[in-house]
């Protein structure tokens, strides 16, 4: 598959897919036994590190992610992903740090082509805990895949530092006020990644309690996603 020119439009169609896969690497057991990591090299206690920060972070929002997870890092993963979590395996998949500063280096004007390449390497890795947690997300439908990228997209947001943040807040201030409902659909996800992803931290930066609305999301009372006709 060519390569998409926006880390944002790749990003958006790779995520939280139910795929076997089988570990071949070493793991590295990460403090208190949550995380293990795979091929990582002489990073796997900064992977590890993100990981447990990402989890409380999270848990902070609402989010609890279930664990054991394993992470792996490596350059095997389907067409543009940049981070995969594959659910029936409890496994989380991320390129390697130098991959993602190439696709960084090459989409300075998407909206996470600012960041550091290891900045952007744990906001995919929390992106993709919030997929975790959402693991029993309550879905009507066959799938929810506008309520699960609403969800890990803000969350790969929110914890970011303020500077880090600061493009997204712009981008999110550009947005035609009140955000609706109608903005964060599957139809804006896979025709405008970048639109939705300003939709939705917009969305969520507008309530009165951004983590309230997450925990309702993630107990089922809050759908964005519409059966399919």
């Amino acid at each position: 598959m060519k390569q998409r020119s926006t880390v944002a439009r790749a990003a958006a169609i790779c995520l939280g897919l139910c795929l076997p896969q089988a570990l071949v690497a070493e793991a590295v057991i990460c403090p208190g036994g949550g995380f293990s990591v795979y091929g990582a090299g002489h990073r796997a206690d900064a992977v590890c590190q993100a990981a447990l920060e990402a989890t409380e972070q999270l848990a902070s929002c609402n989010l609890y992610v279930p664990t054991p997870v394993a992470i792996e890092v490596t350059r095997s993963m389907p067409g543009n992903c940049y981070g995969l979590y594959h659910c029936d395996e409890d496994l989380i998949q991320l390129l390697p740090l130098e991959v993602y500063e190439t696709h960084l280096s090459g989409a300075p004007d998407s909206p996470f082509g600012h960041l550091e390449p290891e900045v952007f390497f744990n906001s995919i890795l929390r992106h993709e805990l919030a997929h975790a947690a959402l693991g029993t997300l309550p879905c009507p439908y066959e799938g929810c895949p506008a309520t699960q990228e609403f969800v890990a997209y803000t969350m790969q947001i929110r914890f970011l530092s303020d500077a880090d943040r600061a493009p997204l807040d712009q981008r999110a201030a550009e947005v035609e006020r009140p955000i609706t409902r109608d903005g964060i659909s599957a139809v804006v996800l896979m025709l405008s990644p970048e639109a939705f992803i300003a939709n939705a931290h917009a969305y969520l930066s507008q309530q009165e309690d951004p983590c309230d609305l997450i925990g309702a999301i993630a107990r089922g009372d809050v759908i964005f996603d519409l059966p399919f006709r």
